[in-house]
């Protein structure tokens, strides 16, 4: 019964999550964010996605290991400062987040977060070379021609087609990114620092 009343406790932290971590980036003396607003609703259906596609990750549960190796990466793109600060910030993290279990889970989600809106961004610069951009409604599922701006090409997207939600996904997150300013993986840290203060277990 324990185990049931935590699987419905999740959908509540990852909405308090996320509405906790995007009221950090809010600008001073601005309204309090709206959990309706098609901001926070997009941004909540971001988070689970990447929780549910990554349940099973092939990594190994240390949080060391995992830090490691997201320096050599940054370092390995020529990004040093940014690696060093990384570090400095993961020492920080670790410091000042002892009472947080699965430490690794939290380095390995920002990792993913990382790779993915690379890999969002890339694949919308790709597809922007030969195609008009897309706009693409969740409240129909079925077969819909999609226009923008006059064109009129037959494009056809099948929601269900697991091929297609995934781009759908890209498209929608690469929306959340034009929206938002370009997060590092100092800022994301950062923001869980400021997420687990006062968390007691």
């Amino acid at each position: 019964m324990d185990d049931e009343e935590e699987q419905q406790k999740l959908p509540d932290l990852v909405k308090a999550l996320v509405h906790h971590l995007l009221s950090q980036n809010l600008p001073p003396n601005s309204p309090p964010l709206n959990p309706t607003s098609s901001h926070f609703q997009n941004s909540l259906r971001y988070a689970h996605r990447i929780l549910s596609s990554h349940l099973t990750p092939s990594v190994t549960p240390d949080a060391a290991a995992i830090a490691e190796s997201i320096k050599r990466r940054l370092a390995t793109e020529g990004r040093s400062s940014e690696a060093l600060s990384f570090a400095d910030l993961y020492t920080k993290f670790v410091s000042k987040a002892a009472d947080v279990d699965n430490k690794w889970a939290l380095l390995h989600l920002f990792n993913i977060i990382s790779q993915d809106r690379k890999t969002a961004v890339k694949s919308q610069l790709d597809a922007s070379v030969f195609l008009p951009n897309l706009t693409i409604s969740d409240n129909n599922v079925g077969p819909r021609r999609i226009e923008n701006k006059g064109w009129s090409d037959g494009v056809v997207v099948l929601a269900k087609d697991p091929n297609n939600r995934r781009d759908i996904a890209f498209h929608e997150y690469v929306k959340l990114v034009k929206e938002e300013n370009d997060v590092t993986e100092e800022a994301m840290v950062t923001d869980v620092l400021y997420a687990c203060q006062g968390v007691d277990e």
